[in-house]
């Protein structure tokens, strides 16, 4: 009689079932975290890839407040501060 065999053999099964399953959700199903930004600055140009500097302004020391991402115009260097808006699609 082998004692311990049937639970490391269940173990191995959960194992098993739990990476499938993890798997499953992140390479089967495509997920995007995509965050909200300005298409234009407050001087009116048009705000892209190769136009624009993408930054983080961190919260004061000891506060609870949420920090800002910035988006520095390259053209004309105009700065908007952007509150982070999260999703998944």
């Amino acid at each position: 009689m082998r004692r311990g065999v049937a639970g490391s053999e269940s173990a191995t099964n959960v194992g098993k079932m739990w990476a499938k399953t993890v798997a499953r959700m992140f390479y089967s199903q495509p997920m995007l975290w995509t965050e909200g930004a300005p298409t234009h600055c407050p001087n009116g140009h048009r705000l892209g890839p190769n136009r624009v500097l993408v930054g983080w302004l961190a919260p004061r020391a000891g506060t609870l407040e949420q920090g800002h991402r910035t988006h520095e115009c390259r053209e004309c260097g105009a700065v908007t501060l952007w509150e982070p808006t999260c999703s998944w699609k």
